[in-house]
């Protein structure tokens, strides 16, 4: 591939995944001290850097979710978790109590998803990302039962530390 095909090709790839994109690094960055501009920045050179590594039977989406996936989780690692709390002002107090309790839920959500083994984890989140468990067994190389014994195992121990929780 020249140059030139495969500068076309990536932006093709980003123009085309971009919100799956910021999706993923959204919730990676939710309650972390990560900034999703670089964090977004540090996804498309890794996207760049491992073009054409794409195996025959993954497809792409699969690709550049493994790739974003593996790339916040490796800057979670390097940065120290701080959560913090965004400045706002409050003009509607019972608004920004609803408001607060889903955020809580939210962030309560995915702190139990991060409790999780490494794998599960993945699965979890993958799922919930939209990839059914046929697609989440091809690029974890797994069987789809194998997945979806390991979804609802995981979802049966969420469940069960969100009531331990309340």
């Amino acid at each position: 591939m020249s140059p030139k095909d495969k500068e076309q090709d990536f932006r093709r790839i980003v123009k085309q995944y971009r919100n799956m994109l910021w999706h993923i690094i959204s919730d990676y960055t939710f309650g972390a001290s990560l900034q999703p501009d670089d964090c977004f920045q540090e996804v498309l050179f890794m996207l760049w850097r491992y073009h054409g590594s794409l195996r025959r039977a993954e497809s792409e989406r699969q690709w550049v979710y493994r790739v974003a996936t593996t790339t916040m989780l490796m800057l979670r690692r390097k940065k120290s978790n701080h959560p913090f709390e965004p400045l706002t002002t409050v003009e509607d107090p019972i608004e920004s109590i609803n408001e607060y309790y889903r955020q809580e839920d939210y962030a309560l959500l995915w702190q139990l998803i991060d409790q999780l083994d490494r794998t599960s984890s993945l699965i979890v989140r993958a799922h919930l990302d939209g990839f059914t468990f046929d697609e989440i067994a091809v690029s974890m190389q797994m069987t789809t039962a194998a997945v979806s014994k390991r979804y609802s195992r995981a979802i049966s121990k969420i469940k069960q530390q969100y009531e331990n929780t309340l």
